[in-house]
C-alpha cells in the first residue's frame, strides 16, 4: 500500500512538472499561440525562468534550444549564441544559428545555416528581402538554391512547383529591368513556369503565368494552349480569358476578342490582362 502511494505521488509530481514545462514552452511561443489560450497570458520571462531552473538540473538539447529562442525574442543575441553553441549538430541548431547570424546582420552566414536546416520560411524571407532591395540576381539564385534543397529533401511536389513559380516571377522582374524586356530572362521565366505546371498541373496560376510568358515572346499557339488549360483548371481566371482575347485579336478575330473581354470583365473588371485587351480593342 505504501509503495502504491509513493508511485502515486511520483506520478503526480511528474505530471505536474510536465504541465509546468508545457506552460513554460507555451509562454515562450506565446506569440504564435491562440490569443485566448492560457500560454498567451503568460509572460516570456515566466517561460525563461522555468527553463533556466531546469537547465541547472538537467540540460538536454531541447532546453538549450528553448532558451536560445527566448533570448532571440528578447533581443539578447549574445545569450542566444551561448545557448546555440551548447547544442549538438542538427537542423535545429542550424536554424537557430541562422537566426543568430541574421540578428547580427550576417545575411550570407544566415543563409548557409538556413539551407542546412531546410528552413524554407527563413529562406523565402531572405529571397523577399533581396527582391525588395533590388538584388534580383541574388534573389533568383537563392530561390534556385532553396528549390534544390527542397528537392534533395524529397519535399512534396507542390512546394517545388511554388518555388519554380517564384523563380519565374523573379526572372520576369529581371527581364523588365530594361525596355524592351530582355529576351533571355523572358525565356528563363517561361521555362520556370513550365516546370511549375508540370509538377502541379491542377494549379491554374501556373498555367496562367506560362500563358502570359509565352504571349510576351510571341509564342501565340503555346499561349493559347496554356490559357485554355488555365480556365479548364479554374474557370474563374479573368486574366486567362482576357489573354485568349488578346490572341484572338492578334489573329484578326475581333468578335471572339470582344466575347473573351466580356467574360473576363464579368469575373474581374480590374483584370490586368483585360486592361491590355481593352486598350487594343479601342
Amino acid at each position: 500500500m505504501r509503495f502504491a502511494r509513493v508511485l502515486t505521488v511520483v506520478a503526480a509530481l511528474v505530471l505536474s512538472a510536465f504541465a509546468l514545462l508545457q506552460l513554460a514552452s507555451g509562454a515562450i511561443f506565446a506569440g504564435s499561440g491562440a490569443p485566448f489560450s492560457v500560454p498567451a497570458h503568460l509572460s516570456l520571462q515566466f517561460g525563461v525562468n522555468v527553463y533556466r531552473a531546469l537547465e541547472h538540473i538537467w540540460a538536454p538539447p531541447f532546453v538549450e534550444a528553448m532558451l536560445a529562442r527566448a533570448a532571440l525574442d528578447q533581443g539578447d543575441v549574445a545569450a542566444a549564441r551561448e545557448h546555440v553553441l551548447k547544442l549538438p549538430p542538427s537542423q535545429t541548431r542550424s536554424a537557430l544559428e541562422g537566426r543568430v547570424e541574421l540578428a547580427s546582420g550576417q545575411h550570407a552566414a544566415a543563409v548557409a545555416d538556413f539551407v542546412a536546416a531546410l528552413d524554407i520560411t527563413q529562406l523565402e524571407r531572405e529571397v523577399d528581402r533581396l527582391q525588395g532591395s533590388g538584388e534580383l540576381i541574388q534573389a533568383y539564385q537563392l530561390e534556385n538554391l532553396t528549390r534544390a534543397r527542397l528537392m534533395q529533401a524529397g519535399t512534396h511536389p507542390d512546394a517545388v512547383a511554388e518555388s519554380f513559380w517564384r523563380s519565374g516571377v523573379l526572372a520576369r522582374a529581371l527581364a523588365d529591368r530594361r525596355q524592351p524586356p530582355e529576351a533571355k530572362w523572358l525565356r528563363v521565366a517561361l521555362d520556370d513556369y513550365r516546370q511549375a505546371y508540370s509538377l502541379a498541373p491542377w494549379s491554374g496560376k501556373y498555367w496562367l503565368e506560362a500563358g502570359t510568358g509565352a504571349l510576351v515572346i510571341g509564342e501565340y499557339d503555346n499561349a493559347r494552349h496554356y490559357y485554355q488549360r488555365a480556365v479548364e483548371v479554374d474557370p474563374r481566371m479573368a486574366d486567362a480569358y482576357a489573354g485568349l482575347g488578346v490572341i484572338a485579336l492578334h489573329e484578326g478575330d475581333r468578335q471572339s476578342a470582344l466575347q473573351y473581354a466580356a467574360r473576363s470583365r464579368a469575373l474581374n473588371p480590374a483584370s490586368t490582362m483585360l486592361r491590355r485587351l481593352d486598350r487594343s480593342l479601342q
